[in-house]
């Protein structure tokens, strides 16, 4: 009977390598900017040791779950990442030698191929796809094994072989449906805790807002007014130092006007609003911005007409559409679209600018984050609120230095 004892050492490792991922990262103090790194130390650790204790079906015919720590990588690493680790492996494997050399670069050059074509559809996958597609690729890649293991005179129709072959099989599709899963809920917890991290900023915001933006906004803006007053009355050269006082003031009191957004939410009056007739103010309003910035505004506007605050509305489509001109220093376009999209009125704005990592994307909206030098995070902290307040979604896709589409969903009526 054949000891199946090597194959249960390598589900243990597998599993050991996604539990330390799971506690290097539960700790708060970790900073996730080193995932790539954290991916490609602890795969390239992982499939040593599942390659050193193999089990050896004949003299240089090596079976184990390296191809496991080499999906998961790819999928939720990057296709670099499994790349170096492939390569890394067939290295290893031509070290350890024997008849299963020529078998495992065909069957990992196939398996990188699959996962280079199914890496996009992973991605905006849910769950239940994301196992189906680990497991078809991890399943089919396994059988490969005793197909060509025929061709190298390895009588795999022999009981005693064969049922190895069926208990391979089985467990590299049953390993990787697992590990997929506890990957997807980790993630799902990693998410969870900065969302609750998230609202206890916004709580101390709120907070800090209610006691102190009245107090100070009274004063500015009582300041404000002589500022301007005296811009009348001082020497010309004198004039530009009043300005530039009068727009740090203008500068404070949209801050402080963005604090109140959240300490003091406001009660929107919900009506019937055209999307088509907003967006067009917000290109006439920012129609100054763009020459400045030799950017040009590209509309596709269909109908759409949404329940909400059309002030709210205007207030977040400007935020947004100003974002997207200031990432492009060099000029270029902005393109503006509304479509209706079964129940839902889709809003797109899509700019040439410098883009964003996925890091940075998850950070949009979160307090005090801006990638402007002077901005505070508040503006997306505004706008992303408004949005969710009226029902809506705001989607962000990017890519560094490819640019940014923006996506904001509200029901249609």
């Amino acid at each position: 009977m054949i000891d199946t004892s090597p194959i249960i050492m390598n589900i243990l490792i597998v599993l050991l390598c996604i539990f330390f991922i799971h506690i290097y990262w539960s700790n708060p103090r970790r900073k996730k900017n080193n995932k790539n790194v954290l991916i490609l130390a602890t795969g390239a650790i992982c499939i040593f040791f599942v390659m050193t204790y193999p089990f050896t079906l004949e003299p240089g015919n090596i079976y184990d779950l390296r191809k496991i720590p080499i999906i998961l990588a790819t999928f939720y690493g990057s296709i670099p990442i499994g790349l170096t680790l492939t390569i890394g492996m067939l290295i290893y494997r031509v070290m350890i030698g024997g008849i299963g050399v020529i078998l495992s670069f065909i069957v990992y050059a196939l398996i990188f191929i699959a996962m280079i074509l199914l890496k996009k559809k992973f991605d905006e996958s849910g769950l239940k796809k994301r196992i189906v597609i680990a497991t078809s690729i991890a399943g089919i890649s396994s059988f490969l094994g005793p197909v060509m293991d025929k061709f190298s005179g390895v009588p795999i129709l022999e009981n005693e072989f064969m049922n190895f072959y069926i208990i391979f099989v089985l467990i590299n599709s049953v390993v990787i449906a697992i590990c997929v899963y506890i990957v997807e809920r980790m993630l799902e917890g990693f998410q969870l805790r900065e969302t609750m991290v998230n609202n206890e900023k916004l709580h101390v915001i709120g907070q800090l807002a209610a006691s102190l933006a009245h107090e100070i906004r009274n004063p500015l803006t009582a300041s404000r007014g002589f500022i301007q007053l005296l811009e009348e009355i001082v020497p010309d050269h004198c004039r530009r130092y009043t300005k530039i006082s009068r727009d740090e003031m203008d500068r404070a009191l949209s801050i402080i006007d963005d604090y109140l957004t959240f300490a003091k939410p406001e009660a929107h009056k919900r009506k019937k609003v055209n999307l088509k007739e907003v967006l067009e103010q917000v290109t006439q309003l920012l129609s100054p911005y763009t020459l400045l910035h030799n950017v040009t505004i590209v509309l596709n506007l269909k109908e759409g007409w949404v329940e909400g605050d059309r002030d709210k509305l205007l207030q977040c489509f400007v935020n947004l559409v100003k974002n997207a001109i200031e990432s492009m220093p060099n000029g270029g376009d902005v393109r503006i679209s509304l479509f209706q999209k079964k129940n839902h009125v889709v809003v797109s704005i899509e700019d040439q600018g410098i883009g964003m990592t996925k890091e940075e994307i998850l950070r949009l909206g979160t307090p005090f984050y801006s990638m402007k030098e002077k901005g505070t995070g508040l503006g997306m902290m505004v706008v992303m609120s408004l949005i969710k307040n009226m029902d809506g979604s705001i989607n962000f896709k990017s890519e560094p230095n490819k640019g940014t589409e923006v996506k904001v969903l509200m029901n249609s009526i």
